[in-house]
């Protein structure tokens, strides 16, 4: 991770506003953290069409189920915005994020629950 940290040195002294789309995002050293989520269901769907292993879908949609980037962003000390992306398009998510950085919508951590999904997907 360290190695991942340095390599983005650049970018942490600039001036402007930097996004760092990654699974391991939370853990860099940032001043915000926005994570995306996605209904099990469609995002299931998403991943066999891009030829997932029926595995790889379950656990990928567990993790989405349990939260598991969620609980790992919020164990930081960064402020954390949660954004339900299944039905909105690029553009209005890209909008719910900028709006996010101005303190203009709320989403905090804890909104989107998918628990709902736990007896179909475990």
């Amino acid at each position: 991770m360290e190695a991942f940290n340095d390599s983005l040195e650049e970018y942490r002294r600039s001036p402007e506003t930097v996004f760092i789309d990654s699974h391991l995002s939370h853990q860099c050293d940032c001043s915000r953290i926005i994570v995306l989520r996605c209904h099990p269901d469609v995002l299931a769907e998403r991943l066999r069409a891009r030829g997932y292993s029926e595995a790889k879908v379950r656990e990928n949609v567990q993790a989405e189920i349990l939260d598991v980037i969620l609980c790992e962003a919020t164990d930081s000390d960064i402020p954390v915005n949660e954004i339900d992306c299944t039905a909105k398009d690029v553009k209005r998510v890209a909008n719910l994020i900028l709006e996010a950085l101005d303190g203009g919508v709320n989403c905090p951590p804890g909104s989107v629950d998918w628990s709902q999904g736990m007896e179909e997907w475990f």
